[in-house]
């Protein structure tokens, strides 16, 4: 997955001519969202695996690793965010994207998303993917191993 791919994606059901469906905005919530994810997946792989060896088991086995709650549990934990300021910005959004998509996908009561909240949201998750490709390779480490093996005490 191509996490670009998904904004540009989110981006058009966003800024679509005319006014707003807000299936297209819940639409482009929720891509915003998968977006970082993927983007977190696959540097979760490529630092553990190898991007080398994409077309691997191994390295499809650990993209496919993150657990959305998982993740969102590590993200919140000091700890965590207190790696880097990249990693406390990623986690910030990655929290507030997933709160957001969880609201967009199954809230069913009626609320209206505006489409410049929702490029705002595409931004944040443009921003913290930029954030994940970026980071020094040690700290990508770090952080794969925090989101997807489980600590003993």
């Amino acid at each position: 997955m191509n996490s670009l791919h998904i904004l540009e994606a989110a981006r058009d059901l966003a800024l679509k001519k005319g006014p707003p469906r807000q299936a297209d905005l819940r639409r482009a919530v929720s891509s915003a969202y998968y977006a970082l994810f993927h983007a977190l997946c696959r540097s979760n792989a490529d630092q553990l695996v190898g991007s080398g060896k994409r077309h691997s088991e191994a390295w499809l086995r650990v993209y496919r690793a993150l657990d959305h709650t998982k993740a969102r549990d590590e993200l919140r934990r000091a700890t965590t965010r207190a790696l880097s300021r990249e990693v406390d910005q990623i986690s910030t959004a990655f929290i507030q994207l997933q709160e957001e998509r969880h609201a967009a996908d199954y809230d069913p009561r009626p609320f209206r998303l505006s489409r410049n909240d929702v490029f705002s949201l595409v931004m944040t998750a443009l921003q913290a993917t930029i954030q994940v490709r970026n980071l020094d390779p040690t700290l990508r480490t770090e952080l794969a191993t925090l989101l997807l093996l489980k600590s003993r005490s």
